[in-house]
């Protein structure tokens, strides 16, 4: 009898594409104009919406991205950084400000279309005006429409509310983060760092031998 490869949680990985897609072929109900949707992963409404999700999870098994996207958890399964010990509730509203700050009026002074492209009396001078240094002006405006969708969109104002919210409130994410430093060592180590700095003086000066006052 061929052994069947253990679901993907029990292996402590996230899932693959593949496994994925697979996963959304439950017998869920979904409905769409009045009709039932079969399968979403090759429905016209939703499969690229899959395939799109499906590209991540496959993102998390790439060697060349691993490192970057992906980090232990404590009982020492991988998973996708976003489901760690919570940061982005501070961090995502910073990198959204950073990017508007940098993109400034650049995100929204662009092309309304690609056709405006196909027009030969402003194709011109789009090439002039857009262009970057480094990049035309077709490979700037996509990077710019890019950064709109992710920060000035409606997705993109959904999206920094849930990286707000998702994690729980600010209160239980700062006690979890405590208690995970705790866990960790790491507590203790920042207490111990603090020590050092506070018994390096005192009402009289240093009190070591690694740092001079002025009457040494």
């Amino acid at each position: 009898m061929q052994a069947t490869e253990a679901p993907a949680h029990e292996q402590k990985r996230p899932m693959t594409g593949a496994q994925y897609l697979e996963s959304l072929r439950d017998g869920r109900e979904i409905w769409l104009n009045g009709e039932r949707v079969q399968d979403v992963t090759t429905h016209l409404a939703f499969r690229n919406g899959a395939r799109s999700v499906a590209r991540l999870y496959d993102a998390l098994h790439d060697p060349e991205q691993q490192d970057v996207l992906t980090g232990a958890t404590p009982n020492g399964a991988l998973t996708h950084k976003s489901f760690l010990l919570a940061c982005t509730p501070q961090v995502y509203p910073r990198l959204k400000e950073l990017i508007q700050l940098v993109a400034a009026g650049g995100l929204i002074q662009i092309p309304s279309s690609a056709k405006d492209f196909a027009n030969p009396e402003l194709r011109p001078f789009l090439d002039l005006y857009y262009k970057g240094a480094g990049i035309d002006a077709e490979q700037r405006v996509k990077l710019s429409k890019l950064a709109w969708d992710a920060i000035g969109s409606e997705f993109g104002g959904r999206h920094e509310l849930y990286e707000r919210n998702y994690a729980g409130n600010i209160e239980s994410i700062k006690v979890e983060t405590f208690l995970a430093a705790q866990a960790a060592g790491d507590r203790a180590y920042l207490e111990r760092l603090v020590q050092n700095c506070l018994h390096d003086y005192d009402l009289t000066g240093w009190t070591g031998p690694t740092w001079c006052g002025p009457a040494d």
